[in-house]
Order: C-alpha cells, then sequence, then structure tokens
C-alpha cells in the first residue's frame, strides 16, 4: 500500500523520450564507454550517437505507430543497435547497449534549458518526480 500512497500524493508525472525534456548529449560518454568498453573512442562514440538519432531517435514514433502490440523499450531497441554494431562493425551485446541506453539515458541528464525554468515553477505548486 506504500506505494499507492506515493502515487497519490503525485500531482504531475511525465516520461520523456529522446531529449525533450533532458539534453542526453553530455551522457554520450558515460553511455558508450559502457556499450563499447575496450574499443571507445570519443569519435566512434560520436558515431555511434549518430546513428541511435537517426535509427531510433527521429523515427521513434513512426516505428511505435505502426506496432500492433505493446513492445518494450529494450525489445524495441535490440535489433536498432544490432544495426548499428554491424553498420560500424563494432562488437558489442546489443541487448546490453539496448539496456544500457534506456537506462542511462535519461537519470543523471539535465533538462534541456527552457525546461529547468518551467520545471521550477511547477515546482512551487506540485510535486514532481
Amino acid at each position: 500500500m506504500q506505494i499507492n500512497k506515493l502515487l497519490d500524493s503525485i500531482d504531475l508525472l511525465c516520461v520523456d523520450m529522446f531529449q525533450t525534456l533532458v539534453d542526453v548529449k553530455p551522457r554520450i560518454p558515460f553511455i558508450w564507454k559502457r556499450i563499447l568498453q575496450e574499443q571507445y573512442t570519443p569519435e566512434l562514440a560520436e558515431s555511434c550517437f549518430r546513428l541511435v538519432q537517426i535509427k531510433i531517435i527521429m523515427p521513434y514514433h513512426k516505428i511505435t505507430g505502426r506496432l500492433t502490440e505493446f513492445q518494450d523499450l529494450k525489445t524495441l531497441f535490440i535489433p536498432l543497435f544490432k544495426e548499428i554494431k554491424e553498420e560500424l562493425g563494432l562488437d558489442y551485446d546489443e541487448a546490453a547497449a539496448a539496456r544500457i541506453f534506456r537506462a542511462q539515458s535519461n537519470g543523471e541528464s539535465r533538462l534541456v534549458g527552457s525546461i529547468e525554468t518551467a520545471v521550477s515553477g511547477l515546482m512551487t505548486s506540485s510535486r514532481i518526480m
């Protein structure tokens, strides 16, 4: 019943996907060091992130709009990370990459510029998580 108390106390719940509210770019090195491990270079991380933007972030709504049943993000991301791996000739576990990207993209990221001001205003009247 603790979770019900918590949920009852929340006025606004926002799930951010792909840089709508948070700036993921500063997290690129951290995310890709975990995925690429000994293959990591800053240049390779940037190349990987560009492909993530092209293959995952930009077409996200188009991809999910075609689905006929629910798919969790990990399931959705695995084949896309496999494409990126193959396109760049890399060696990493695409399931681990999908998990790392999903878990690390937003958790420690900063809010996008104008969003920070808006959220600060909301925090005066609502509990935000």
